[in-house]
């Protein structure tokens, strides 16, 4: 009698075992209500790390020469899954809040600035552990004229000393996050505009961090699929042999 029915019926317990092993789906985007009114900001990557991000706080608003005194309900907070191991939290005006407008901007000797942060935590989707690392990026997307000025400053405490991004669509990458960050940490942004003799806009600031999965050693079950294939083809071949004799 061959055994090759009984290791084929095996298949769709291998196949079950491989599908365990599959990436987390992740979603793509989600909205996380203002810096005054946040909502649950949470995004799992496809590397299998969750990021959460909390406590957001507008630390302190300015304006001079006309320029807006931005409020917390000013601050949209959007999160996305920048790459399948890296998170964006971005912050942008928003479109329904005190301030209803595509940007935030200043005109000819105005000044506008914020000061916010959050907290950011990493935790594993799957069993294992995840550990937030190098490097840290903020980026933006903005317009000015003349010689308006716009800057947004990632600050992470203890962190690299300057990740700072100015006119344009500018990325700063920043390498030097301290050895007692594993997976919870602590950021804030300086953003300011200031017209000048011109003018500036600013869409939006996007900061990004990187966290990297470790799956836990009892919860990888390859050497155990790999020790059932090799029994039944070890077992098919002596089957085989044994009808040849």
């Amino acid at each position: 009698m061959s055994l090759f029915p009984k290791f084929r019926a095996l298949f769709p317990v291998l196949f079950g075992l491989c599908a365990s092993l599959s990436l987390t789906p992740s979603a793509s985007a989600a909205l996380c209500g203002t810096i005054a009114s946040p909502t649950a900001c949470s995004i799992t990557l496809a590397n299998n790390v969750t990021f959460d991000a909390s406590a957001f706080s507008l630390v302190h608003s300015f304006g001079a020469g006309g320029g807006d005194v931005y409020q917390g309900a000013d601050i949209r907070i959007d999160i996305f899954a920048f790459d399948t191991d890296t998170v964006e939290l971005r912050f942008s005006l928003n479109p329904d809040g005190p301030s209803p407008r595509a940007s935030f901007n200043v005109n000819r000797d105005e000044i506008s600035a914020f000061i916010f942060e959050y907290s950011l935590l990493a935790t594993a989707a799957a069993p294992g552990s995840a550990q937030i690392i190098d490097p840290i990026e903020v980026n933006i997307s903005s317009a000015t004229a003349g010689n308006g000025l716009v800057t947004a400053q990632l600050i992470v405490p203890s962190g690299p000393a300057s990740c700072q991004a100015f006119n344009g669509a500018q990325t700063d990458i920043c390498f030097g996050l301290p050895g007692s960050i594993t997976n919870a940490l602590t950021a804030g942004d300086i953003v300011n505009l200031s017209g000048n003799s011109g003018n500036a806009a600013l869409q939006h600031v996007n900061n990004r961090f990187t966290a990297v999965f470790t799956p836990s050693r009892n919860d990888v079950p390859i050497p155990a699929t790999a020790s059932l294939l090799m029994l039944g083809l070890l077992g098919l071949r002596r089957a085989r042999r044994c009808a040849a004799s």
